[in-house]
């Protein structure tokens, strides 16, 4: 009994000491978020084993002393933190706490797990696998993005929380500047051969994506290393599209105006109109009868 007692005390020891990269992300948001944001939000916390709940954060507080400070006293280097703009648009800060960098996304076509009901399915608590298109690679701010999702949902190997499985796993995608998000179940399907079998892919959810709009060298602060100019917010579109209605509603009324005007000069009745009116063909019809003579 006494060697079996060694023999787990010593594999708790080699557990305890393989637990080395204690990377924790925190998953929080600001008050004012809609109802879809927040169940975004807790999916993206159940996803993750090393993630940790904040309540919301105050608005009327400042955002980039009261986001790092609460980092600092939960022990959590890593952070996302969802926030709404006036327009009910969400946004989502990626951050390293509290030396930087930030990278601010906007986030786009969200879907709990609750709306698409997936046949996928995995362990709660298993360590996923991480994917990420080759077209990280092409730009320095797409591969800012790859490391730095890669500190955030990576689960460190030997976490207390974390199982010693892997059976699903996170994509991230590009297409035209927007970052794709998807969770997949890997499962095991038969071939029919003995001892064979072949990995194929369930989708589990959520889904979202991501729309890089800013980096910064700091923790919610700093220079800026990156700026979407073709980021236009909800206000602007909207005010593009009233001045576009407005320019089409004022050449629309033009042409009406001018079709008015031309159908009540033609239906005018001119008295003097055919006095001075000579027929060309009178004219030489006169020539000719001249010439007999």
């Amino acid at each position: 009994m006494s060697e079996v007692k060694n023999t787990s005390d010593d594999a708790i020891k080699v557990k305890t000491r393989k637990f080395i990269n204690k990377q924790r992300t925190l998953v929080f948001a600001a008050r004012g978020i809609m109802a879809s944001h927040r169940h975004l939000m807790r999916d993206v916390r159940s996803l993750m084993p090393h993630a940790k709940a904040e309540n919301k954060h105050d608005e009327h507080k400042d955002k980039k002393i009261d986001v790092n400070e609460v980092c600092r006293s939960r022990k959590c280097p890593n952070s996302l933190f969802f926030e709404t703009n006036a327009d009910r648009e969400l946004f989502l800060y990626a951050l390293k706490s509290p030396e930087g960098p930030t990278v601010k996304f906007k986030v786009f076509n969200i879907s709990t797990l609750q709306e698409l009901k997936l046949t996928g399915n995995c362990l709660k608590g298993s360590r996923p696998i991480l994917h990420f298109d080759r077209n990280f690679d092409s730009t320095p701010h797409l591969q800012l993005c790859k490391e730095l999702f890669t500190q955030i949902f990576a689960t460190p190997r030997g976490h207390p929380k974390s199982k010693p499985f892997v059976d699903h796993m996170f994509s991230f995608f590009v297409l035209d500047g927007m970052i794709y998000f998807r969770n997949y179940q890997i499962i095991d399907r038969p071939t029919g051969k003995a001892d064979i079998t072949e990995k194929s892919l369930v989708e589990i959810g959520p889904r979202f994506s991501l729309e890089p709009t800013r980096i910064l060298d700091g923790a919610l602060d700093g220079n800026v290393l990156f700026n979407q100019d073709r980021y236009e917010s909800k206000k602007s579109v909207l005010r593009q599209k009233r001045q576009l209605h407005g320019e089409l509603r004022q050449n629309k009324q033009l042409r009406k105006k001018q079709r008015v005007e031309l159908s009540s000069d033609q239906g005018r009745f001119d008295e003097v109109r055919g006095i001075f009116h000579v027929d060309p063909n009178a004219s030489e019809d006169d020539e000719e009868d001249e010439e007999d003579d």
